[in-house]
């Protein structure tokens, strides 16, 4: 009996403490927050500060980018047709720690006023993010970013 009590409360204290990681969303609002403040204020410096300099990008477009090339690649983007006009909001899904320093977060993404090379709307985009930070002298970061796009239904302006 007492084998099967010190087993359960172990298995308690693995779903407890499972449970809480996964829900400990409040730790990484700083992080989604410069993250989305960076975006929207179309600041490719700010937005690169985010990531480690060993950071890897995965685009929607299935494109790679590496940490120390992240503001020399979304400068144009931002400055440019495709994103200057673009507002992005995003909502944790759910995060989970591995360690005091390394967790994985998954995003809810939406995007209006990206557009299309030609100049047109992309219309509501909408997908998802998942990223794997690392924290460093008390602050995250983003390692590892793999982004896609949920399909849009047929007809709509995101095609």
């Amino acid at each position: 009996m007492r084998l099967f009590v010190v087993a359960l409360l172990g298995i308690s204290s693995v779903f407890l403490h499972s449970l809480s990681a996964e829900t400990d969303d409040a730790a990484f609002q700083p992080l989604l927050k410069s993250f989305l403040d960076s975006w929207n204020k179309h600041d490719a410096h700010a937005f690169a500060e985010i990531f480690t300099a060993d950071a890897v990008i995965t685009t929607v477009g299935a494109n790679r980018v590496d940490g120390l090339g992240i503001e020399k690649r979304m400068q144009p983007s931002f400055t440019g047709p495709t994103f200057k006009d673009s507002v992005y909001s995003a909502t944790i899904k759910s995060a989970r720690r591995f360690s005091p320093d390394l967790a994985v977060i998954d995003l809810d993404w939406e995007m209006t006023g990206a557009r299309k090379r030609d100049g047109s709307s992309r219309g509501l985009r909408k997908g998802t993010l998942n990223l794997v930070v690392v924290q460093k002298d008390g602050r995250w970061k983003i390692t590892s970013y793999h982004n896609s796009e949920l399909p849009q239904p047929q007809g709509s302006a995101a095609q």
